[in-house]
């Protein structure tokens, strides 16, 4: 028992360190859809987890984490982040449905990362399926509670309004993209 609590814990603290920039780009999605928007973010973030999970079962390896990851993972989301702006230049503002398809995109790029840090982790037999969902789930619903915290703030909501969601996006991706090439100097 103890050692699943233990789990849940480092599971959470996990998520917590790599995601803080999910409280940059998450409200705005939140805002305007907060239930399917909250939804679609934690059943991303768990799909990391649980194809983590998959690899190191199936295949007995550890897929290290590594610069290039991060990289890739970057470059991913700046591409995303034109993408989001060509299409919601021509389309308009984005339905429900295709906001969902973004939270779910976005979470899944962003977490590139993470899937390769947990594969490391169940390979070591130390955490578990279980305890680490629930520990990602509970970490999500932090995020989202500040989310939906930050929406509540009228300074915020002036800021985050000036400020185009595929631009929060870009920034994101150059930012991990500098980070990864200084590691790899």
């Amino acid at each position: 028992m103890e050692l699943f609590i233990l789990n849940i814990i480092g599971a959470l603290v996990a998520k917590l360190k790599t995601s803080a920039d999910d409280i940059i780009w998450l409200p705005p999605f939140i805002q305007k859809n907060k239930y399917s928007s909250s939804i679609f973010y934690l059943i991303a973030i768990n799909a990391i987890v649980l194809l983590a999970w998959i690899t190191v079962r199936l295949f007995h390896t550890i897929i290290g984490d590594s610069p290039y990851i991060s990289l890739v993972s970057s470059l991913l989301l700046m591409g995303f982040a034109l993408f989001y702006l060509r299409r919601n230049s021509v389309n308009g503002n984005p339905s429900d449905k295709e906001t969902q398809k973004n939270v779910f995109v976005i979470s899944i790029i962003g977490s590139i990362d993470e899937f390769f840090f947990f594969t490391v982790l169940f390979s070591t037999n130390v955490f578990s399926l279980l305890p680490s969902i629930l520990g990602i789930s509970l970490a999500g619903a932090l995020i989202i509670l500040v989310c939906s915290g930050l929406n509540q703030l009228d300074w915020y909501l002036k800021v985050s309004k000036k400020i185009e969601t595929w631009l929060i996006i870009y920034i994101i991706g150059l930012n991990g993209q500098v980070i990864s090439e200084s590691k790899l100097k």
